[in-house]
C-alpha cells in the first residue's frame, strides 16, 4: 500500500464536497510532457516558455501556430491515463464533486467524466476564436477548421479576417473568450467551496493557483489537503498528507480503497 492512500480515502469518504485539482503531471504518462519536470519539462527550452506568452502570439502568429500544431497532434494521439479514469470513477460514485484542471488536453472528458463536473481553468484547444473576442465573437471547432485547411499559416476569422486563437489562456493573456475567463474564476470558487482537496501533479508555480490552494489550506486546515506528486513541490507545504507517487499509482489506489 502506498503511504498516505488510506488517509486520503478516509478524508474523501468523510467529506461532503471533495475536489480534485490537477496539473500537467496527471497527463505525463499519456505522452504529453509536463512544463517543469527536470527530465522532459517544456519550459526547459526557453523558446517553448516564450511560446506560452500572449506576446509571442501577437508578435508572430505564424511561428506560434507551428508549435501549437505540434502540441495539438501530440494531444490528439494521447489517451486518458489510469488516473483520469480513476477520477471519473470517483465522480460517478459521488465521492468527488468536481475535477478542476489546469490542463488544456481534454483527457478528463475523454475518460468519460461528465462535462458539468470538469472545470478547465486554462481553456482548451478544441475551439478557435476570433482575437476580437469582445467585438466579433466568431468561433469554430478546431477539427472543423482542419477539415478545409492545412496546418500552415494562421487560421483567420471568416467575419473580419483577424487571426483566430485557440481557446487557451496564455501567460499575460487578458483577452480570452468569456467562457474561458468564467471557468478560470469558477475553478477558484470550486476550490474555495470544497471541504477536501486533492492537489495532483502540479507544482503550484502559477500564482493564482498557489494562492487558491494556500487560502484553502489556511482556512480549512492542512488535514483537508492531500498532495500527490512523485517529486517535492511548493504544494507540499499545504497538505498534511503528501503522497510521493505518480498519479497513475496513487489515484487508482485511492479509488480502489473507496470502492471496495
Amino acid at each position: 500500500m502506498i503511504n498516505g492512500v488510506e488517509q486520503a480515502a478516509e478524508l474523501i469518504r468523510d467529506s461532503g464536497r471533495a475536489v480534485a485539482f490537477t496539473g500537467a503531471g496527471i497527463s505525463k504518462s499519456a505522452g504529453i510532457p509536463t512544463f517543469r519536470d527536470l527530465d522532459d519539462g517544456l519550459w526547459l527550452d526557453r523558446e517553448n516558455l516564450e511560446w506560452a506568452h500572449r506576446q509571442s502570439f501577437d508578435a508572430d502568429s505564424e511561428q506560434w501556430y507551428m508549435k501549437f500544431w505540434e502540441f495539438y497532434d501530440r494531444r490528439l494521439a494521447a489517451a486518458p491515463t489510469a488516473a483520469h479514469v480513476a477520477l471519473k470513477d470517483m465522480v460517478e460514485a459521488a465521492l468527488l464533486d468536481t475535477v478542476v484542471t489546469q490542463n488544456i488536453d481534454g483527457l478528463d472528458l475523454l475518460a468519460g467524466t461528465d462535462v458539468s463536473r470538469v472545470t478547465e481553468v486554462h481553456g482548451n484547444d478544441r475551439q478557435l476564436s476570433c482575437t476580437d473576442v469582445r467585438g466579433c465573437g466568431f468561433f469554430i471547432p478546431t477539427e472543423d477548421w482542419l477539415l478545409g485547411n492545412e496546418r500552415g499559416g494562421v487560421p483567420t476569422c471568416l467575419r473580419d479576417d483577424r487571426p483566430l486563437k485557440p481557446d487557451v489562456m496564455l501567460f499575460d493573456d487578458d483577452l480570452v473568450p468569456t467562457d474561458v475567463e468564467h471557468n478560470f474564476y469558477r475553478g477558484q470558487q470550486k476550490i474555495d467551496e470544497a471541504d477536501a482537496l486533492l492537489v495532483i501533479g502540479t507544482t503550484l508555480e502559477i500564482p493564482a493557483w498557489y494562492s487558491a490552494v494556500s487560502d484553502f489550506s489556511r482556512q480549512k486546515g492542512e488535514d483537508r489537503v492531500v498532495v500527490i506528486n512523485p517529486n517535492t513541490s511548493l504544494a507540499d507545504q499545504f497538505g498534511r498528507f503528501v503522497i510521493q507517487a505518480t498519479s497513475d499509482q496513487a489515484i487508482p489506489a485511492i479509488r480502489d480503497q473507496l470502492l471496495t
